[in-house]
């Protein structure tokens, strides 16, 4: 599992999920399962990854096909723990599955999911900090 951070802006970050990092190009590629082997890591390196400053973190799931409730339950926690900070937390590229298992249990209504990175990033325009 490897995670990358990417700064949009002073307070805007990018963080993508997958399997490994690509040494040539730098980015994060190949699918990842957010489940029950992965989910606790995922929760505490992902918490290790962000800067205090940052205040807006799209959370980008385009590799990740599956998401299990331990999953879940990593990225309410992690919701969580950044709204206790004055956080926003959103998420960006899920595929259908995993959009639907979020609008099941309802975590949409807690954490805005966006189909793509420019539509998370304009839903911060505008925004003190942005």
């Amino acid at each position: 599992m490897k995670l990358k951070r990417t700064k949009i802006n002073k307070h805007l970050v990018k963080v993508s999920i997958g399997c490994e990092l690509d040494q040539h190009t730098g980015t994060i590629c190949g699918e990842l399962e957010i489940d029950l082997e992965y989910a606790s890591k995922f929760n505490s390196e992902f918490m290790a990854l962000i800067q205090e400053y940052d205040q807006q973190i799209i959370l980008c799931f385009e590799n990740v096909p599956y998401i299990d409730s331990e999953g879940l339950w990593a990225v309410f926690d992690i919701y969580r723990k950044l709204a206790d900070q004055g956080k926003t937390l959103v998420i960006s590229n899920p595929n259908e599955n995993v959009k639907r298992v979020f609008k099941i249990i309802k975590l949409d209504s807690k954490i805005k999911i966006f189909n793509t990175e420019e539509q998370a990033i304009k839903n911060f325009e505008g925004l003190k900090n942005f």
